[in-house]
């Protein structure tokens, strides 16, 4: 995602992140993924923009969501407000306003460096289908396999997704991403490249949305090539969430309990 786009599908404003006029710009989605039941993925939450579904999120505590910076980089809190424990969009239960966003400092629209936030909501989410998920202390080992899920569209131009879904991806070195990406965008060390080319990818829709391994989540869906999801030579660019940890430490004991 680097250019900022905006899907006319249920009103989805879909946040793409200001770039150059090269085609780098995707939010993220999952393509190639299987529909799932939320009672898989309780940690999963829909970020409402306005009433409408804007971007995914992960629960951490029963008051704070961790989601992709760019998702809320112009959003006032008054304007959003989380969904949990739903499987579909329709679902209308267990809605709570955000009361602060709280963007990592060293987030940088261009660059899409540290593309992380935490949403601290008004009241705890608690219930049915509805838990928390621990951060990942280290990075995800290249060629393991993340869980990444959402509710983004299911092929490039397509549609969103009404059900949930999710999908295996194989981490790749930063290396070889930083190939495909050459002359793009840099690719840092607070972030890692995932995808099986050709078959399974996130799309647009999908950012902000987690990256897990061993039930830890390690990502957060960021950015990739504009327009082309689950493509050979465009793999997803996910926030390092090991990278960013320090600064989690220091902001969830004092937002988030």
């Amino acid at each position: 995602m680097i250019i900022i786009r905006y899907l006319l599908v249920v009103s989805l404003s879909l946040s793409y992140v200001h770039s150059s006029r090269r085609s780098t710009s995707r939010t993220p989605r999952i393509i190639g993924g299987r529909r799932v039941l939320v009672e898989e993925i309780p940690y999963m939450v829909n970020i409402r923009s306005n009433g409408s579904f804007h971007c995914g999120g992960s629960l951490i505590t029963s008051k704070c969501v961790v989601t992709a910076a760019h998702c809320v980089k112009y959003s006032k809190p008054k304007e959003l407000a989380v969904r949990a424990g739903v499987t579909y969009l329709r679902e209308r239960r267990n809605l709570r306003m955000v009361s602060r966003i709280i963007k990592h400092p060293k987030y940088n629209i261009k660059t899409i460096n540290f593309d992380v936030a935490i949403l601290v909501l008004k009241s705890p989410l608690r219930g049915r289908n509805i838990r928390t998920i621990p951060l990942a202390f280290r990075p995800p080992p290249n060629g393991s396999i993340v869980r990444v899920s959402g509710w983004g569209l299911e092929r490039e131009n397509g549609y969103i997704s009404e059900q949930l879904k999710s999908a295996q991806l194989g981490v790749i070195s930063r290396r070889r991403c930083a190939n495909f990406y050459k002359g793009l965008r840099n690719i840092t060390d607070a972030m890692f490249c995932a995808f099986v080319p050709g078959q399974r990818d996130a799309c647009q829709g999908d950012s902000g949305g987690p990256a897990v391994l061993d039930n830890r989540l390690v990502g957060i869906v960021s950015w990739g090539r504009r327009s082309q999801c689950a493509r050979r030579k465009s793999p997803g660019v996910y926030v390092n969430i090991a990278h960013v940890k320090h600064w989690f430490d220091a902001v969830i004991p004092k937002h988030c309990y």
